[in-house]
């Protein structure tokens, strides 16, 4: 398995793409009040790739990078994930912000699965630690 860290942000799947960055998106409860989401902290992505949607990629375009700390696992031996590629991961990959340690990676050799190796584990396990410890700074 390969490690790397470099610097990003990134959005998760019920995310609108205004939340993603920093904006807000609100919905109605059943009881038709107005709820507001809580702001995204931190996103892990697995097997995750760029997304189709029009509107999405325009956002992105406009604003750029995604400035949200992430965590990227992926397999990484071409034809290993059928489903998703590991350029399509690199692709949404790179649409986080790189600096400051932002965007972290964990590339394996596997295919479309999250591994349950220790080194894996451990990799998670440091990335949700620093956010963690992030958060409880920004409290003091």
């Amino acid at each position: 398995m390969q490690q790397q860290e470099a610097a990003g942000g990134a959005t998760s799947g019920n995310t609108t793409p205004a939340a993603a960055h920093g904006g807000s998106s609100s919905s109605r409860s059943s009881s038709g009040t107005e709820v507001q989401p809580a702001p995204l902290r931190f996103a892990i992505l697995a097997c995750g790739f760029y997304p189709p949607c029009p509107q999405m990629q325009a956002l992105l375009a406009t604003h750029g990078s995604i400035r949200l700390p992430s965590l990227h696992v992926y397999g990484s031996s071409p034809g290993a994930d059928r489903q998703v590629g590991p350029r399509d991961s690199e692709e949404l990959e790179g649409a986080f912000c790189a600096a400051g340690g932002m965007r972290r990676t964990v590339r394996h050799g596997s295919g479309h699965i999250i591994p349950t190796s220790k080194t894996t584990v451990a990799a998670i396990r440091s990335f949700l630690v620093a956010q963690q410890q992030q958060q409880q700074q920004q409290q003091q």
